[in-house]
């Protein structure tokens, strides 16, 4: 077999979209799928598309989950996870078998995942800190890193004064109070009166249907990413610092246990 550089377009051309179980379920570490496609890269490594994944793609604030796919005669190790479009793609090597075909478990690394749930609900939460501490809703956010070890939240413009310690009280207090995480889904006529504690809702691109993550009684942010499902499991916020970056200013934060 000839092997060279792999296009991902090429990869994904033709398929269906992924069913994304962890939308609806956070928590789900494994399983059952379908093998649509398998794209070598070399001998031992390549792509791997399925029809239903429990692995979040690099993207939305979050790092790449990571795992494992066992197919009959066959251990996939994922490294990486990628999208193109409405497909969910797996890259990483095997470390038996010469390929994957048919019915597979998909399984992720559980420790690293649920560490991102934990640093994405903390972004949330302290979203609705900001807005308590500045008492404005004028803030314009530019991206965001919800991983360990340090996470941030990016906002444009001049930096402003913040009382990093009271942004750590209020982020903290909900963490105490023990709120409801939740995910509700909504059409574009619904969005408005849904959402609450956004940033730059203007921003977000046309669908007709839109994941919106409850905070309960704290924020409802347009998300599709990873969360816990009680803010108490989020353990301790850190608000580590500012920085000054390309389009503004970084607040930094850690979880602790």
């Amino acid at each position: 077999m000839d092997y060279g550089l792999v296009r991902l377009e090429e990869v994904v051309a033709g398929l269906p979209p992924t069913v994304r179980l962890y939308l609806d379920d956070s928590y789900l570490r494994e399983a059952r799928a379908r093998v649509l496609r398998y794209v070598p890269e070399t001998k031992s490594s390549g792509y791997v598309v399925l029809d239903r994944t429990v692995m979040h793609p690099k993207g939305g604030g979050q790092p790449t989950d990571t795992g494992r796919i066992q197919g009959e005669g066959a251990e996939f190790v994922v490294r990486k996870v990628l999208e193109l479009g409405d497909v969910v793609v797996h890259y990483g090597k095997l470390a038996s078998g010469s390929g994957l075909e048919g019915e597979v478990t998909v399984e992720l690394d559980w420790e690293q995942r649920y560490s991102v749930m934990r640093h994405h609900t903390a972004g949330h939460v302290l979203d609705y800190a900001v807005l308590e501490v500045l008492g404005e809703e004028g803030l314009t956010s530019a991206s965001a890193f919800h991983g360990p070890p340090e996470s941030y939240i990016e906002f444009e413009g001049p930096p402003r004064q913040m009382d990093l310690r009271a942004l750590e009280e209020v982020a903290n207090e909900v963490v105490r109070q023990d709120r409801r995480v939740f995910p509700v889904y909504v059409g574009p006529e619904r969005l408005r009166e849904v959402v609450m504690g956004a940033f730059n809702l203007n921003r977000l691109p046309r669908a007709e249907r839109y994941r919106v993550v409850v905070i309960e009684g704290v924020n409802a942010i347009p998300c599709g990413g990873t969360h816990v499902s009680r803010t108490s499991e989020v353990g301790r916020v850190r608000v580590t610092g500012l920085e000054p970056s390309q389009v503004g200013f970084k607040l930094l934060y850690r979880v602790e246990t």
